[in-house]
């Protein structure tokens, strides 16, 4: 039982090892050691299959692996087995299950080393571990009852007959059915041969471990302890009974039976002499009675015949029959079971010998019998085997180098090393071979030189049999090249001379498509030519609906043709909508835009132009409103909108003119409030003075401070209204010359639609220009290709002139299409300039009607003052002439409640003004207050008007 487990055990070791040095062999062929990965994926694809691996990897030193088959990438952590492979040792990792398959696998990893033997990286081969369940589940024939299986040393299964043991990664340190069977393994101690036995499921069982060399693995052979020593008690049994049996019956039938075996004894010991000295030939005499002895007879001439067959048996065995069968009479049969072992070995051993020459026929020259696997001398034939297979290997795997480097393009250095008889005549003719090569480093040198185009040299040297065809062959190439070299030398220059040429020449074979592809090149030149030169003078001529025939051509000659018909369609199709929606701009339709999908600069022209108009629109309807709200009388207005350009000094004129406006309707407004308080005050006194005439006797001294009073107020009143004549008359100077300005910024707009159009003149010429440029570099173009390979940089440039032509008339495009938007935003800007000249026209006729009332006004309070002056003279008389005072007081309260009116009338007037709310002091509008009101106009300060009543007979009213 021990024995078929370590034996087991070594079988898998024996495969383990043979994996690994056939991964390592691998690992130090050049294209692996280079960590080349295109040379390693082009060396192991086969390698994969032929060893049996599911796919295999590459790992740096770093740890990042890449799977030759499946491409997929990964990490190598801290495992054992990767650690041991860096270290320069072959490797197996434990059983796993595949994140790529999702299957149990095993990595068998060896180390990749360089020239100087340092590890370079890893190989790795993924596995299935099914050749370890082949071996665990042949190891019983009583099914769940008598099997193998196999563990690491942290306890997780290897291989089992339950499967789902190993898929499940089951570790039986950790499994409570396991229990007794640890404590037993722990007893005997890792890595250790021996037998345990211990309690399973409550069934008692015995196990035999064995190590598995190579690995920290142990093989387990377990088998219930009843079916171990069932046979042995049976045995025992049968041997007591016997036992008693012969005790009990050998008394009595001994002394009877005593004689009548004596004389067959002697007669079987007579034969049984004959037989020791190895003759076979031997007749047993006949017993005729029926007892144990005539039996013992019959057995001894079976023994004889059984003698004979095996004599007859060795016989054939020693002529090399091996299919011999031989049936042993019993279990206790030694020699027959000895000699089918002696087969059994014999036909092992053929078929190992048989196994290494189909694995040398199959080409596996690596390949070795395992004399591990032989016992005793079979094990040295094996052995001896082996030697004789390496005296081969060497110079095989000599010969295989040179051949693989002859066969990947090398030319090696000669052999040198020393061999002996036929090896010695392989290598002569290796060397020989080398030798031959030399024609086909000339052949490749010139075909070096034709592969740059240099078709200077061709091959001069004579060489023998298919190395002067070959050379015959890279001559005759040469010839061809050098021709179609002629021919596109002429293409590049423009000169299609050789097309006739070549259609007389036509297919120099059913298989030649050079000539018919070059007769076919030519002529499509030819038509492309044509048909561009036909396009462009359309295109002179002023007919740019025309468009080439794309279908005349074929693959990228039709795309030509169709490219330049696109490139038509997409500069016109902007062009007509802008020209559509620049047409409604001229007729005043500012709700109009461009709505095609454009991309690139087109779009942006679109978009400039849709913002232009938009632009436009916000500033002629914020103006609009603004002069209407002017108009209506509403002063309280001010844009507040971002404007640019020529637009910006609008917007300042217009919010100073409603400043100006503002701030001088309030001061008309303040100071008719102090007229108006004035006015009250005359007419009180008036009446007070109308009233008082009766009293003038008795109360003089009352009606002289009142009429003082009186006089004091009509003199402010005399001056505000002066001081506001002057103030009205400046305003209206003002406007004049806002008037006069807006007249100038008029013409001003007229010059600049001059220039504009001027400037349009000259984008048109510059148009001209880049567009006979266009043409011209169309042309080079064709020029170019014509001249094939040798016009490529003149191409280039044609192509840049072409490219600035392009940019240089969108961008005069561009240019013509801004003038004229200018042109279109100057227009109606002058159009908006006259109409707010008209609105300042009528802004300074409202002004000249307040001046006049203003004028009024002011000649009404110096008349006031004037008939105030003849009341004061009138009262030093008045003790002479009442009547006439009191007729004067009248008149004068006459001419306050005029002056009353009159101011009321002009604050209505200003009141019909919505007046902006500006920041400074306001007039208080009292009577006996005069308040300085000073606006913030730092270049014209306007001082605050009063009426002085004093003594002062100069300049008083």
């Amino acid at each position: 039982m021990e024995d078929y487990a370590i034996s087991s055990s070594k079988q898998v070791g024996a495969v383990i090892s043979g994996n690994l040095s056939t991964l390592n062999e691998v690992a130090m062929g050049s294209s692996v050691a280079s960590m080349n990965w295109p040379a390693q994926v082009a060396t192991l694809t086969d390698d994969v299959n032929r060893l049996g691996y599911e796919d295999m990897a590459i790992v740096d030193m770093n740890g990042h692996g890449k799977y030759v088959i499946n491409g997929g990438e990964f990490d190598t952590g801290s495992e054992p087995w990767f650690k041991g492979a860096y270290a320069g040792k072959n490797t197996i990792s434990d059983v796993t299950i595949s994140k790529v398959t999702n299957k149990p696998s095993v990595f068998e990893t060896v180390p990749i080393k360089n020239n100087s033997s340092q590890v370079v990286g890893l190989l790795i081969g993924r596995r299935d571990p099914n050749f370890l369940q082949d071996v665990v589940s042949n190891m019983g024939a009583e099914g769940d009852r008598e099997y193998g299986f196999i563990i690491a040393n942290d306890g997780m299964m290897m291989a089992h007959p339950n499967g789902e043991l190993i898929q499940s990664e089951t570790n039986i340190f950790k499994e409570d059915s396991f229990v007794s069977f640890v404590a037993s393994y722990n007893e005997l101690g890792t890595n250790k041969t021996g037998v345990i036995d211990y309690d399973y499921l409550g069934n008692a069982k015995i196990a035999t471990a064995a190590p598995i060399t190579g690995t920290d693995w142990i093989l387990f052979y377990t088998i219930y302890e009843s079916d171990l020593m069932a046979p042995i008690t049976d045995l025992r049994n049968i041997t007591f009974i016997i036992s008693l049996i012969v005790l009990v019956l050998g008394g009595f039938i001994g002394f009877a039976m005593s004689n009548r075996i004596s004389k067959p004894i002697v007669k079987i010991k007579n034969a049984l002499d004959q037989l020791a000295l190895g003759d076979v030939e031997i007749s047993v005499p006949d017993i005729n009675t029926k007892d144990e002895v005539a039996d013992l007879v019959t057995s001894f001439r079976t023994m004889i015949t059984n003698r004979k067959d095996q004599a007859e048996v060795a016989q054939r065995l020693a002529e090399g029959d091996f299919s011999v069968e031989i049936i042993p009479q019993s279990d206790k049969d030694v020699l027959s079971y000895s000699m089918i072992a002696v087969i059994k070995q014999m036909n092992k051993l053929y078929d190992g010998i048989v196994e290494i020459a189909g694995e040398a026929r199959d080409g596996h020259l690596d390949f070795r019998g395992n004399p591990d696997l032989y016992p005793g001398s079979y094990k040295d034939f094996i052995t001896g085997l082996n030697s004789v297979i390496d005296t081969f290997i060497s110079p095989i795997k000599v010969s295989n180098a040179y051949m693989k480097q002859i066969g990947q393009g090398e030319i090696p250095s000669k052999i040198t090393d020393p061999y002996k008889g036929d090896f010695n005549i392989l290598k002569n003719n290796i060397n020989a071979c080398i030798d031959g090569l030399d024609a086909l480093v000339e052949g490749n040198r010139i075909l070096g030189k034709m592969r740059l185009n240099d078709f200077s040299e061709k091959i001069e040297a004579e060489y023998l049999g298919i190395y002067g065809e070959i050379a015959n062959s890279i001559n005759e190439v040469h010839f061809r090249f050098d021709h179609i070299v002629s021919i596109a030398h002429n293409i590049a220059n423009g000169d299609l001379c050789d097309l006739q040429d070549l259609n007389t020449i036509g297919k120099r074979s059913d298989l030649d498509t050079l000539n018919p592809s070059l007769i076919k090149m030519i002529e499509n030149i030819s038509m492309l030519v044509a048909e561009t030169e036909s396009m462009a003078q359309k295109a002179v001529e002023g007919d740019l609906s025309n468009r080439g025939d794309a279908d005349k051509f074929k693959g990228e000659f039709a795309n030509v043709v169709s490219g330049i018909n696109q490139t038509l369609d997409a500069i016109l199709a902007p062009l007509v909508e802008a020209s559509a929606v620049l047409g409604e701009l001229s007729g005043g339709n500012l709700a109009t835009s461009m709505q095609g999908n454009y991309q690139g600069d087109n779009a942006k022209i679109k978009n400039d132009l849709n913002q232009t108009i938009a632009f436009l629109k916000r500033y002629v309807d914020e103006i609009t409103v603004t002069l209407e709200a002017l108009g209506q009388g509403n002063l309280n207005q001010n844009i507040t909108s971002d404007y640019q350009g020529d637009f910006l000094a609008i917007k300042i004129a217009l919010n100073n003119i409603t400043n100006n406006l503002s701030s001088t309707m309030s001061d008309i407004d303040i100071a008719a409030g102090q007229v108006e308080v004035g006015a009250h005050q005359i007419s009180d006194g008036g009446q007070a003075l109308s009233q008082g005439t009766t009293e003038q006797a008795s109360a003089i001294q009352e009606l002289t401070a009142s009429i003082e009073e009186v006089a004091s107020e009509t003199k402010k009143n005399a001056v505000s209204a002066n001081e506001a004549k002057d103030v009205a008359i400046k305003v209206r100077n003002s406007a004049q010359n806002s008037n006069n300005e807006m007249g100038k910024m008029v013409h001003a707009m007229v010059d600049i639609n001059d220039s504009s159009n001027n400037i349009s003149k000259i984008i048109k010429v510059i148009d001209d220009i880049a567009f006979q440029t266009n043409i011209l570099a169309l042309n080079a173009a064709v020029e170019a290709a014509r001249a094939g390979q040798q016009g490529k940089g003149f191409a280039v440039v044609a192509e840049e002139v072409r490219s600035l032509a392009a940019r240089s008339a969108e961008a005069a495009k561009e240019t013509t299409a801004l003038i004229e938007g200018s042109i279109e935003k100057v227009s109606v800007g002058s159009k908006i300039a006259d109409e707010t000249a008209e609105s300042l026209n009528e802004i300074l006729t409202q002004i000249e009607k307040v001046t006049n009332l203003v004028g009024n006004i002011a000649q009404a309070s110096n008349d006031q003052a004037t008939e105030i002056a003849q009341i004061s003279q009138g009262i030093e008389q008045v003790s002479e002439v009442v009547q006439t005072n009191s007729a004067t007081a009248e008149e004068s309260a006459a001419a306050s409640e005029e002056l009353s009116g009159q101011a009321e009338l002009l604050k209505q007037m200003v009141g019909t003004f919505t007046l902006k709310n500006l920041d400074g002091p306001k007039l208080s509008g009292s009577p006996q207050i005069a308040l300085n009101v000073q606006k913030n106009h730092p270049e014209n300060p306007i001082s605050v008007p009063q009426i002085r009543l004093d003594d002062s007979k100069t300049d008083k009213y």
